[in-house]
């Protein structure tokens, strides 16, 4: 899926403008978390306060492993053992 930029520069705080914006953020994570400086955001990530680093991880499950299974815990650390 790919975000209607029209909709979200026309009407950014309509509710269509705020589910695309959070689709742009989630392909940008996806994107950052995957490219070859991964390192560097990654470490930034590791900085956060433990709740929003948990936060993280979720949009991470949504964009990088789609529609696999992992229970929280499970998910948490195969995504940090590889951060």
């Amino acid at each position: 899926m790919v975000p209607d930029c029209v909709k979200l520069g026309r009407e950014p705080e309509s509710k269509a403008g705020v589910e695309n914006m959070q689709l742009l953020l989630l392909l940008l994570l996806g994107c950052a978390v995957q490219c070859p400086n991964k390192e560097t955001f990654i470490d930034r990530i590791k900085q956060l306060d433990v709740q929003v680093q948990h936060a993280i991880v979720d949009c991470i499950r949504q964009v990088s492993l789609g529609c696999l299974v992992y229970s929280d815990s499970t998910l948490i650390e195969l995504i940090l053992f590889f951060f």
